[in-house]
């Protein structure tokens, strides 16, 4: 089955379509239930996945009989998504009996243009299959104002849940990251700015190993140390923060162009050509706080705090 995993894009409220399915978002981790077994959002095994698989076996057998792929996440209700995540990523670790599944969507191959009102149907009919309490879908509501929006997006968040989850009763899957415009797979959720000062710029380095074809028919490279080439081009900067006891790695990613430089900012190579000059300086960028991990998730450039440089 060729095929990679819906990813949903920041919400704008302004260009929201109405009307929308809402759901609770979960700091869990995302799971991948295949006809040819539990991967991972990026197509890899969990390095627990033999005990994930066996405590949820339902869904494995449910997905090789039925030619489907169950997405969710794996999640308990109050549990740090750092410890979710050792109990996911470490192999043998007994956490997994306090783990549970939460459905929140199915792609069906031969079945690209089922609408997700129409999938939420038969996640219904998958649940009326499965025996196990620790298999939950996770309920949909039906939104007709951007005021239902907020209001129950501001209520997730007091009760302890990440955000808000909007998607199209009329959408079909898209293989790939959703946009705002089809607004087929919406997110809403907190995000924070900080200010730091670079201590080091790391390079880009290219995988020269051979693209495989995976068991899902996905192109993938495998990593190998020697079989990487330089680029001279920048992609993370190290930046101390306050507040944080360890150096924070911040992908220069968002606005930043390969060779062209902008009036956001230098480009990519000429930072890294430069990268003697960009240490000290200040940078603020954005990412998430989330309970239970002492660094900010998904930290990526914003912008050069020039004026706090001396």
């Amino acid at each position: 089955m060729s095929w990679k995993p819906m990813l949903a894009t920041n919400a704008n409220l302004d260009k929201l379509v109405l009307p929308k399915l809402g759901s609770v978002k979960l700091e869990g981790v995302r799971g991948e239930f295949t006809p040819n077994g539990l991967f991972t959002r990026p197509l890899k095994r969990f390095n627990n996945g033999m005990l994930l698989s066996e405590k949820f076996i339902e869904l494995i057998l449910y997905c090789s009989e039925n030619d489907i792929i169950v997405e969710g996440e794996f999640y308990k209700h109050g549990m740090p998504f750092n410890e979710i995540s050792s109990i996911c990523r470490r192999k043998g670790h007994q956490g997994v009996d306090k783990l549970e599944f939460h459905i929140f969507d199915i792609y069906i191959s031969g079945m690209q243009t089922t609408r997700f009102d129409k999938r939420c149907v038969l996640m219904e009919n998958i649940m009326k299959s499965i025996s196990s309490k620790s298999i939950k879908l996770i309920p949909q509501i039906f939104h007709e104002t951007k005021e239902e929006i907020v209001e129950h997006y501001e209520r997730a968040l007091t009760q302890g849940y990440e955000g808000w989850v909007l998607k199209d009763p009329d959408g079909v899957y898209k293989k790939g990251r959703s946009t705002v415009l089809e607004g087929t797979y919406l997110r809403l959720k907190p995000e924070d700015t900080f200010d730091g000062k670079v201590i080091e710029i790391i390079e880009r380095f290219e995988n020269l190993c051979d693209s495989e074809v995976n068991e899902l028919g996905q192109l993938k490279k495998r990593q190998d140390k020697d079989m990487k080439a330089s680029t001279g081009l920048a992609a993370v900067a190290l930046v101390e923060c306050k507040g944080f006891n360890k150096p924070i790695r911040v992908s220069l990613s968002r606005g930043i162009l390969d060779y062209t430089d902008t009036k956001k900012s230098p480009s990519r190579a000429s930072i890294f050509r430069n990268r003697a000059s960009f240490i000290g300086r200040n940078i603020r960028f954005v990412g998430f706080t989330i309970k239970g991990m002492d660094l900010p998730r998904s930290p990526r450039f914003d912008d050069w705090r020039t004026d706090l440089d001396e």
